[in-house]
């Protein structure tokens, strides 16, 4: 299997509406792309908060496998389940933080 796509957001941070704090990043990717049952998920998350002048205070993480399955005639149902839910450290202003799990 290949390495899984990079995920990527970046958010502008602001206190009291209007004080700009700068932005902070967040990458997640997976060690593959898929998975066989009872296989260890190698996940990494970095979080890049160098332009930033606010501290993240925690950050959570949770990972949902969503199945969707449609019949030819349009019916379908959808289920979704939480495989991981972790609350770690933040990241101080200024720092950046990888996490592996």
């Amino acid at each position: 299997m290949v390495q899984s796509q990079q995920k990527e957001s970046m958010g502008n941070i602001t206190s009291c509406c209007c004080l700009d704090k700068g932005f902070t990043t967040a990458r997640m990717s997976f060690a593959k792309d898929g998975y066989t049952p009872g296989e260890l998920v190698q996940m990494i998350i970095e979080v890049d908060n160098t332009n930033c002048t606010a501290n993240i205070t925690t950050m959570s993480i949770m990972v949902t496998n969503t199945v969707s399955l449609r019949s030819a005639n349009g019916h379908g149902t959808t289920d979704s389940r939480t495989l991981f839910n972790k609350t770690v450290n933040g990241v101080p202003m200024g720092m950046s933080y990888v996490v592996y799990f």
